[in-house]
């Protein structure tokens, strides 16, 4: 699983003095003054500002990296519902990225995601309950979530729900179903839905 690494571009109201800088700079690829402007506003509250910041710290726009702000930042901003910040804190707790793997956090984060319509971490909740990674292995949740994530043209979930299917994991045996995804994943480009869905014909 990789972090979701674009800026929001688009602020939302702000009580701050600053209120658009963070976003203005950002657009403009002014990276030294959006880190400046992001920080003030982030510090004020912004959620999207500390979703940029967080950002920066993470990848070491403008600045050096520095993964236990980037941490920091990201948890802010996810506790105010900003959903790729929920995901990439999730990663950061999965991956082991800058803090200790921890499983538990990273469901935690990638349920909030998930239920906001974030489809990188609708799959990523579908592969831990399909592969039991920090949690018991259930067919139903992982189905669920493929489907959630598919259904947005994720083509990964697509392939993940085409073997399930063909596999009959948690659900009944199903060709159709599978081929149906195989095509589906193999149209988006992803290579192994075409071998998969060709060696079904």
């Amino acid at each position: 699983m990789n972090k979701i690494f674009c800026f929001i571009s688009t602020a939302l109201f702000s009580l701050s003095i600053y209120a658009n800088n963070c976003v203005n700079y950002i657009n403009q690829w002014d990276f030294d003054n959006a880190l400046l402007a992001c920080e003030e506003q982030a510090k004020q509250g912004d959620g999207e500002a500390q979703l940029n910041l967080a950002f920066m710290y993470d990848e070491g726009v403008a600045v050096t990296v520095n993964k236990e702000k980037a941490l920091y930042w990201y948890t802010i901003a996810a506790e105010q519902g900003y959903a790729k910040a929920q995901y990439n804190l999730a990663v950061m707790y999965d991956k082991g990225d800058g803090v200790k793997i921890d499983q538990a956090k990273a469901l935690f984060w990638y349920t909030k995601a998930a239920e906001q319509g974030l489809s990188e971490a609708q799959f990523n909740l579908a592969v831990m309950n399909h592969e039991g990674n920090g949690v018991k292995i259930d067919h139903a949740k992982a189905l669920f979530w493929y489907k959630k994530a598919a259904d947005q043209g994720y083509t990964k979930a697509m392939y993940n729900l085409a073997i399930m299917y063909y596999k009959g994991e948690g659900v009944k045996k199903n060709i159709t179903l599978a081929k149906k995804y195989f095509k589906q994943a193999c149209s988006l480009g992803l290579n192994e839905g075409y071998v998969n869905y060709n060696s079904l014909k």
